[in-house]
Parts: C-alpha cells; sequence; structure tokens
C-alpha cells in the first residue's frame, strides 16, 4: 500500500512524503512485520506545480492573444489551437486536434497552406506569406498574414511548426480601395493636364511680365535711392543737434536696408527675365570705398573695431571699367561678414594691382 500525505516537520513547516507500506509473512503464510518507508517528495512537488502555473500563464496568454496561434504535427495535423483558432472554425479545441487544413477549408486553400507548411517542416525554413482561406463552405474568405516556424527538439529534428497568423481582411480591403481612388486620381490628372498645361504657360507670362517690368525699373529705383543715401551722409557729416544726428541716422540706416532689399528684388527678376548683365561703365573705386564706408563705418563703430582700408593713391584715383554697383555689393557683404564675426581688434580692407591690361 502506498500513498502521498502532508506532514510537519518539528519546526512546524510543512512538506510531502509518499509513504509505502509492505508487509513481511513468514513460510506458514502468517503475518510477521509490516516495513513502512517514507521518501520526501516536496522539491518534485514544487517542481510539478511550478510546471503546472507555468502552463497555465502560457495558455492564459496564448488565448488572450487577438492573433491565431496553433501547433501541426509532422503529419500537417493540428496539436494544438488557441481560442481565436477555435472561433474560426466555430469548433471546439477537441474537435480540432488531429485533424488537417482540409477539414476546415477548400481544397485550394488547403493545399496552398500544405505547401508553406512542408517547406518549415521538410525544409526547416521560416515561413512568412500573405495567405487568403476560404473556408469548406465556401462563406467566408479572409486574408492572413503568417509567420510560420519549425520546432525542434533537443537533437534539433524537427517534430511540429508554430503558426502565428493575423487577420489583415481590413488592410486589404483598404489598400484596394486606396489603389482604386489612384487610379481614379490618375484619369482625373489626366483630363485636367490640357487645362493646368494651359494655365502653367499663362502663369509663366505673367511671371516673365513682372520680372521685365521689374528689371527695366532698376535705374529707376536705384538712382533716387543712390541720392536719398548721399545726400543723409552728407547732411549727417555736417549737423550737430544730437537729435537731427538721431532722425539722420534712422534714415540713413533705413535707406541702406531699402537698397539691399531693392537690390535682391530686381536681381532675381533680372535672373528670371534672362536679364542679369554686369554693366560696363567708367568709374573711380575710391568712390565705391568712400559708399563702403558710409554703410559699414557704423557698424564697426558699434562694436568698437578699428575699420582699415590700405587702397593705394594710384588705385583711388584711377579710371576703371566695369559694374560699380556689384562691385560695391560684394565688398559689402566681405565687410560685412567680417564686422559680425568679428568681436574685437580691427578689420583691414586691402586693395592692391595684380595686372594691368588694356
Amino acid at each position: 500500500w502506498h500513498g502521498e500525505f502532508i506532514e510537519r516537520r518539528k519546526d512546524g513547516t510543512p512538506f510531502w512524503v509518499r509513504t509505502s507500506v509492505s508487509s513481511i509473512i513468514d513460510d506458514s503464510g502468517r503475518l510477521q512485520h509490516l516495513l513502512a518507508v517514507k521518501e520526501d517528495i516536496s522539491e518534485r512537488k514544487q517542481a510539478a506545480e511550478a510546471l503546472r502555473a507555468s502552463e497555465y500563464k502560457m495558455t492564459t496568454i496564448l488565448e488572450s492573444v487577438d492573433a491565431y496561434i496553433y501547433i501541426k504535427g509532422r503529419d500537417y495535423c493540428y496539436q494544438y489551437a488557441n481560442r481565436r483558432v477555435c472561433e474560426l472554425f466555430g469548433k471546439r479545441l477537441e474537435e480540432i486536434v488531429g485533424q488537417g487544413d482540409e477539414v476546415f477549408f477548400d481544397e485550394q486553400t488547403a493545399n496552398n497552406l500544405r505547401g508553406n507548411d512542408r517547406r518549415v517542416i521538410e525544409q526547416g525554413e521560416r515561413v512568412v506569406e500573405e495567405e487568403i482561406n476560404t473556408t469548406i463552405d465556401g462563406q467566408i474568405t479572409s486574408a492572413f498574414l503568417s509567420v510560420k516556424i519549425p520546432l525542434r527538439d533537443q537533437e534539433g529534428a524537427i517534430y511540429a511548426l508554430c503558426g502565428i497568423s493575423t487577420d489583415i481582411t481590413s488592410r486589404k480591403q483598404v489598400e484596394a480601395e486606396l489603389e482604386h481612388y489612384r487610379e481614379h486620381l490618375e484619369a482625373l490628372v489626366a483630363s485636367r493636364t490640357s487645362e493646368l498645361a494651359e494655365a502653367k504657360e499663362v502663369a509663366e507670362r505673367a511671371s516673365r511680365a513682372k520680372s521685365t517690368f521689374l528689371a527695366n525699373m532698376s535705374h529707376e529705383l536705384r538712382t533716387p535711392m543712390n541720392a536719398i543715401m548721399g545726400m543723409t551722409s552728407i547732411a549727417l557729416r555736417r549737423a550737430t543737434d544730437p537729435q537731427l544726428v538721431n532722425k539722420l541716422t534712422k534714415i540713413d540706416k533705413a535707406s541702406h536696408h531699402l537698397l539691399s532689399v531693392i537690390n535682391d528684388i530686381l536681381d532675381i527678376s533680372k535672373i528670371e527675365a534672362g536679364r542679369l548683365t554686369l554693366e560696363l561703365v567708367s568709374f573711380k573705386f575710391g568712390l565705391v570705398l568712400e559708399n563702403l564706408m558710409c554703410m559699414v563705418g557704423p557698424r564697426a563703430a558699434e562694436k568698437e573695431l578699428t575699420l582699415f582700408v590700405d587702397l593705394p593713391t594710384d588705385i583711388a584715383r584711377q579710371s576703371f571699367l566695369g559694374d560699380p554697383l556689384r562691385l560695391g555689393q560684394i565688398l559689402l557683404n566681405l565687410t560685412g561678414n567680417a564686422v559680425k564675426f568679428t568681436d574685437h581688434g580691427s578689420i583691414t580692407l586691402r586693395i592692391m594691382k595684380l595686372e594691368e591690361t588694356p
């Protein structure tokens, strides 16, 4: 006779024991003794309980997820199916285990599934495929994204496959609708191509007309601005009243800013109109630098920087052919950046003659 019981140690802690009782009988068949053997099986019981708890936890997880999870053996029959698979087939787990896909799907679906399963079971592949499944009664067709992996024993032999499938039917329907909408949109765009081309041509003609007009206004806009700036500069040099100096300084800054904006707009317009060309006029280098110092000098003074101009007298008095306005813009950008990125000390602008040609 044997049985399993819970006993307590001397300190009161419980433990499991397995008790076996055997009869000792003499030659005449009479009972002489009883032999009792006790075995501590607490660790075995705890391990079995932990295994049951782990299995329960795993089953709870598999039954709770929205994915379709299943296991198929080497005979391609189901060994396990979670709640979602049971709901899909409309069967209890006991009715699914031991059955193949041909019981639940039409012939074409079953053949496709068998082909993917064979790659896993026979070739050991990890298969990721979109599967279109139709039930055996032909009433429900669903799209699934299925991931199938081989299950191996300790020796590495494949004994089953595990499949995890996600229902992507709604996503495929949305993709089909988007594709239909895209085709409709392409047709609509094609039907309006001529209208858009005509509208584009009209807009380009208007843009070219605008650019041509602004380019033609270059001289008319710059001439009065240069006069305003020059007269303001002269007035600043002669003014002694602090309030007047303050007002003239504001006018000077505003006029320089406006001229910069005008130059940018006109240059862009000339580029658009295809009419951006450098002027070829006679000018004195000294006048270009004088105008430059009027614009950069105050900014250098505000930062307490010393601004030196190294201009030989012969170059200052010599006449050159070129575009003084854009030469001035280049030097303004150069010295303006020097002032901007210099914190203390001095800045020197040096002009030298490299060569002279006719």
